[in-house]
């Protein structure tokens, strides 16, 4: 489906997109004292989006924007729990001790724009879609991890939490370039059909890219043994953040996962 047409199946990401721009001007206008005040506005943003969500009712898979991303009740569900979660985050964060004495309108703001990476992340059937939505979610969580500049531990956690991911995500790549030179194509609905038709002297590459890529979304979901991150990151964030870092980014990881091999090697 072209780009024009597709824009009636991502009104919920727009939504989100347009509360984005909204926090950030609000941002820039607000005081140190009545940042929190953008809180406010991300909330009601997520509800419209929300609604807007529940209004669209996919019936069946479609692709949209040049089968990079695609519409359907898997990733409906997930986006319905990224937003909730989002939601109850914001609510702790407005009444968080720990954030009190810093800026925060730039904090929701990032919070709004983490909803959208981890819905394009349960969306993607693209390889070039997909590492971008996993960039989006893990730079937000770094700046996130890291928010209370002033302490110590906020900071450590922030830079174990990149450096992490900084090497998951070269080694998911280059899984990724690995099946893209085996196939000749990113998009997931018809890498499947290029596996299948793949000869036996594939295996050890496909296997080896499998590996590699298992690694990237290892990291999301703090697989074993790519969890080393999470004790010292869960620690050293503020508190909303690491229940936020717990529940939605794993979620989305999930999604992707799932969504990702279950193409690739599913027999349904």
């Amino acid at each position: 489906m072209g780009n024009i047409q597709s824009i009636s199946y991502f009104l919920p990401e727009l939504m989100v997109i347009a509360t984005v721009v909204v926090a950030l001007i609000a941002d820039l206008v607000y005081s140190d004292r009545n940042s929190y005040k953008v809180g406010y506005l991300v909330i009601a943003g997520l509800v419209v989006a929300s609604f807007t969500l529940w209004l669209s009712l996919p019936e069946e898979t479609t692709p949209i924007f040049l089968n990079t991303i695609v519409v359907d009740p898997f990733s409906r569900i997930f986006k319905f729990v990224f937003l909730l979660a989002t939601f109850i985050v914001v609510l702790m964060s407005m009444n968080s001790d720990e954030l009190k004495g810093v800026r925060t309108g730039e904090y929701y703001t990032l919070m709004a724009a983490m909803v959208l990476g981890m819905s394009l992340m349960a969306s993607s059937v693209d390889l070039i879609m997909v590492y971008l939505s996993i960039e989006v979610v893990s730079i937000i969580s770094f700046i996130l991890a890291g928010y209370l500049r002033a302490q110590v531990r906020s900071n450590e956690a922030a830079l174990k939490y990149v450096i992490y991911g900084a090497f998951s995500s070269g080694l998911m790549l280059y899984g990724l370039s690995l099946l893209y030179g085996l196939t000749g194509t990113t998009k997931l609905f018809e890498l499947s059909g290029s596996i299948s038709s793949l000869g036996p002297g594939s295996n050890l590459t496909l296997t080896v890219a499998t590996i590699l890529m298992l690694a990237g979304f290892g990291y999301k979901v703090a697989i074993v043994p790519f969890h080393f991150w999470t004790p010292d990151v869960y620690e050293g964030a503020p508190t909303p953040v690491t229940a936020y870092l717990s529940v939605a980014p794993k979620a989305a990881g999930f999604a992707l996962l799932i969504r990702f091999f279950n193409t690739l090697f599913g027999t349904g």
